[in-house]
């Protein structure tokens, strides 16, 4: 599955709160890999994320 290029925000479906980035990671403007773990592989097993798209109020959202 490929997910379009845009900006993502990622939140937990627990309480909606924006997950965020470790300090150390690489700051830099370079692309990031977006990678979805199988559920209950990842750090968080239940997340949203949210594609905030450039086009004038229009959102998607996709579950993982």
């Amino acid at each position: 599955m490929s997910l379009p290029e845009g900006v993502y925000i990622i939140e937990s479906k627990e309480n909606g709160a924006a997950i965020g980035r470790n300090p150390r990671e690489d700051r830099s403007l370079r692309p990031k890999p977006v990678v979805i773990h199988p559920v209950g592989e990842g750090l968080l097993p239940q997340a949203s994320v949210r594609l905030l798209s450039t086009d004038i109020l229009s959102r998607s959202t996709l579950n993982v």
